[in-house]
């Protein structure tokens, strides 16, 4: 069967690489058309990922999490790069760039949207609140390099997490105004 997978992140790429493995063609629409190029990281279960790729492009092992103040150990817990990770589980040819026209997907017979909230294709809910959300990179010294941070409060939350050199770092709103955070 021909299958498109619109969406590279962690879902849609294992989604993408697991149909290929069957014997399905696949191929993958991705928002960036330069993904491979994305310097964007990953916190994910080292375990989950090693059962996709025995050597996963692990950049970071974080052991502590730090919840509004609150310390949680962690084991098994590390920091993918996701160029990297996607070179290595999805040949070359197999990410298109962004869907130009839904059109496109006519010549499938099955469609994923891995979009998340974006739902590129499924479109929203009349229920659902989207938080906006800012995020960077940036090189910072004073804060454990084996450690995620989060944040929650009652109208936002922010997160950090070590990648290699670099911190990623993000906030966003629940209340809807995207400048507090």
């Amino acid at each position: 069967m021909k299958i498109a997978v619109v969406g590279a992140g962690v879902a849609g790429s294992y989604v993408a690489k697991k149909l290929m493995e069957m014997g399905h063609e696949v191929t993958v629409y991705e928002y960036k058309d330069k993904t491979r190029g994305c310097e964007c990281a990953w916190g994910v279960p080292i375990s989950h990922i090693k059962s996709i790729t025995p050597n996963p492009p692990i950049i970071n092992r974080v052991n502590k999490v730090i919840i509004n103040g609150i310390k949680i150990r962690v084991k098994n817990f590390g920091i993918i790069e996701k160029r990297k990770w996607l070179n290595d589980i999805l040949p070359n040819d197999t990410i298109k760039g962004p869907l130009i026209d839904r059109n496109e997907l006519r010549i499938y017979d099955y469609v994923i949207d891995a979009t998340g909230y974006k739902r590129l294709l499924l479109g929203s809910s009349e229920r659902e609140y989207i938080a906006p959300t800012k995020q960077f990179l940036a090189i910072v010294d004073d804060l454990d390099s084996e450690c995620a941070y989060f944040n929650i409060e009652k109208d936002g939350y922010s997160w950090a997490f070590p990648a290699r050199d670099y911190w990623h770092i993000g906030s966003g709103s629940l209340s809807g105004a995207n400048d507090k955070y």
